[in-house]
């Protein structure tokens, strides 16, 4: 499970948490201490349902109004407004018209189109539907307390129920709108996170207007790769980076990379990705010699990265470091065992690159030690299973951290045999001819 899985989960979990609490505690009590009369000779859970799906699409709408507000007064074009997947869109020709499909929020999403990407500022675009949710709850927590005076609270019980569904409903999604890390759709606290840094303010920008000609199917105007780095726009040159690596342009490519290895304005885990990058790729060009220079240059916490093998390129530096210096057929290996699920954590964006730059890793191992029948080993189909099987028990921290050794050794049994067999099948085969 990725971070912004386990974030998204535990949201959802805070946000049905606070639902049932308050219906429980709060609603059911209201609701079972009144009698149709004081719905109006409605059903109070008819009233209920309406209420919050009357609640939801309100909300929504409201959310995408401020959006469009912020928008305009940062000087943003509006490419499309969508509210529960329902809405409008500008045209290439520049016409309005109906548009319907999915969307990246919780209940809508307005595009822009940036204007200036150096001047144009997102936080009025963020600010003003936080402003809204405000206004919303104030006049919730109102209707509440005019509900409960004691001159109306008698003939009040429906707009007591009603107003705190509806402070309930708007209390939750300003919760998801402003939790301020990646969930499963870019909301606004994340985008906050983002652009409350000036040095991304151009980056967001550009992000933004890559995306609109990508829909509307125009050139994409290429991006520069940026010097002075956060971890965002740190990730907008590893995209530069793996479009570089796709078309070959490996220089290219470690020139970039090199920018992040040197910068101290990225996290720890962007700069280790970018140090087993550059470990991967000089080794991949088959300069030993440069190589082992620069792994021994890196400190502990490094080199525990690219061991860990948490990624493609760390993988990847692990089995040529491997192969190509340390000549550990076994390491090499494991390497191989566990190149089946990392792959599946890759982005999709770079998968296909990491695919064939692990292919043409593996093939490298395999020309410099012929003997040991690395690739033999990597396709397969037992050695996979038994891959699946060491991965599923590393996955464990508490077996990764107490048994490395011994996982390790079952990996080389598994692998080893399962290389063992394929060599007897071959010979089996020859002896049958």
């Amino acid at each position: 499970m990725k971070k912004n899985d386990s974030l998204s989960l535990l949201v959802y979990v805070l946000m049905i948490a606070v639902v049932l609490v308050v219906g429980l505690t709060i609603i059911r009590p209201a609701v079972s201490n009144s009698t149709t009369a004081d719905f109006g000779g409605l059903n109070p859970m008819v009233v209920l349902i309406i209420t919050i799906v009357a609640g939801l699409v309100v909300i929504a709408l409201l959310n995408e109004v401020a959006h469009v507000i912020g928008a305009k007064i940062g000087h943003y074009k509006i490419r499309s407004v969508i509210v529960l997947g329902l809405g409008w869109k500008r045209t290439k020709e520049g016409k309005s018209a109906f548009a319907a499909g999915g969307f990246d929020g919780l209940t809508g999403e307005t595009k822009l189109i940036p204007a200036d990407v150096e001047k144009n500022s997102l936080k009025p675009y963020i600010y003003f539907p936080y402003l809204f949710y405000l206004l919303e709850i104030a006049a919730c927590v109102a209707l509440v307390i005019v509900s409960q005076l004691e001159a109306y609270i008698d003939s009040m019980k429906a707009l007591y129920v009603v107003s705190i569904t509806l402070l309930t409903l708007v209390a939750i999604i300003f919760f998801y709108d402003a939790f301020p890390f990646q969930l499963d759709t870019t909301n606004d606290g994340y985008r906050l996170s983002i652009v409350s840094n000036p040095k991304n303010r151009k980056a967001y920008n550009q992000i933004l207007l890559t995306e609109d000609c990508r829909l509307m199917g125009d050139p994409i105007p290429e991006m520069e790769p940026y010097e002075d780095l956060t971890d965002f726009t740190a990730s907008i040159n590893s995209a530069i980076i793996y479009d570089k690596l796709e078309k070959g342009e490996y220089e290219e490519a470690i020139s970039i990379n090199e920018l992040t290895v040197a910068s101290k304005g990225v996290s720890k885990g962007i700069h280790n990705e970018a140090v087993a990058i550059k470990l991967s790729m000089i080794l991949l060009q088959n300069k030993k010699e440069e190589g082992r220079a620069y792994l021994d240059s890196l400190n502990t916490e490094e080199k525990k990265y690219i061991v860990g093998m948490n990624s493609m390129a760390a993988l990847r530096a692990y089995l040529l470091v491997s192969a190509l210096l340390d000549e550990s057929q076994s390491e090499s290996e494991i390497a191989i065992a566990r190149k089946i699920s990392v792959i599946k954590k890759c982005d999709k964006s770079t998968k296909k690159t990491e695919s064939r730059l692990y292919k043409e890793s593996l093939e490298l191992a395999d020309k410099t030690h012929p003997e040991w029948g690395l690739v033999a080993t990597e396709t397969n189909p037992e050695a996979e299973a038994a891959a699946e099987e060491v991965e599923a028990e590393a996955s464990n921290p508490i077996v990764e951290a107490l048994e490395k050794k011994e996982v390790k050794q079952e990996a080389q049994e598994q692998l080893q045999k399962a290389k063992d067999e394929v060599k007897e099948e071959d010979k089996l085969g020859k002896y049958d001819k």
